[in-house]
């Protein structure tokens, strides 16, 4: 995570401070930096996959007979492990950590782009935490709690998680540069940018051994922050990479199908992506890429 972070901070400041060399785009079929993409007008699609990471949030609980907080609570990403029908299936898109976006280029650097993060959320339940609160729901965890130690490993307390999906729909805004480009026709690309949007979990969950699986609902919102890198081929196909990170505020949770019940929890998260897409020109005609010679279009 660390060296991830590091690579994409050293690519950034590559980007912002390299000269390009004129000498060698002339005596190479490669151009480096002073040239500049015609992408206005193009609508680009993808698809891929993603990895979540979590900061310790409070995660307050209510309803009927409780009302209760857990300090510090660690929560972990759940990725599917790979199996070819889990991941290709038609029927089962859904099931591992995804990413859908759609984009379109406003201008040759600038995206406007509509989005859905398909993360997962899990209380990790091999741990102990601090509880402030009551419960009196004929349990063997009533009890009044001052700032107590409470393990969570088993069952009998409580199971939380976002797993049919920590659902992040956002509209994003990216600033793109262009890095590399061959013959027109393999093109790298980095782009950096942000967002928001709101939530839109499913949220899973057992209090007191009952099991509770409540419908989606909009939980609260989240900011955003990205960078990443694009590799794009003949102009239409693309492999492209981001890591994310931001803030996520849910004081709406639904935790059962009683809406007087509820929890409420804010934290950062990190994502990284990894998305294969289509790029589709909506003026029709292919342009050609077109060498700056000085300063970048816009």
């Amino acid at each position: 995570m660390k060296q991830l972070i590091l690579l994409l901070f050293l690519f950034s400041s590559f980007v912002g401070f390299s000269q390009s060399d004129s000498t060698l785009n002339q005596k190479s079929n490669f151009e480096f930096l002073n040239f500049t993409p015609k992408n206005k007008g193009k609508l680009f699609i993808h698809w891929g996959y993603n990895r979540g990471w979590y900061t310790k949030s409070d995660i307050h609980f209510y309803g009927e007979g409780f009302d209760f907080t857990l300090y510090d609570v660690v929560a972990k990403d759940r990725p599917t492990p790979f199996q070819w029908g889990q991941y290709l299936a038609p029927q089962n898109l859904t099931i591992p950590q995804t990413n859908l976006k759609i984009g379109y280029f406003i201008k040759n650097r600038w995206t406007l782009c509509l989005g859905v993060d398909h993360m997962k959320y899990v209380m990790q339940n091999k741990q102990t935490v601090i509880i402030d609160g009551y419960i009196d729901v004929g349990s063997e965890h009533d009890g009044t709690y001052n700032n107590e130690e409470k393990n969570l490993e088993g069952s009998s307390f409580v199971l939380f998680e976002h797993t049919d999906g920590l659902n992040y729909i956002n509209i994003e805004a990216d600033y793109w540069t262009p890095l590399i480009n061959w013959k027109n026709k393999i093109i790298l690309q980095h782009n950096m940018g942000g967002g928001t949007g709101f939530l839109l979990p499913k949220t899973n969950v057992t209090m007191f051994r009952t099991n509770h699986r409540d419908d989606f609902n909009v939980a609260g919102f989240g900011v955003n922050v990205k960078t990443g890198l694009d590799l794009r081929f003949w102009d239409y196909f693309f492999f492209h990479t981001d890591f994310k990170t931001g803030y996520i505020n849910m004081p709406n949770v639904r935790i059962s199908k009683n809406k007087s019940e509820g929890a409420d929890q804010q934290f950062g998260f990190a994502e990284f992506d990894f998305l294969l897409g289509f790029n589709y020109n909506l003026g029709g005609k292919k342009k050609k890429l077109k060498a700056s010679g000085g300063t970048p279009a816009f």
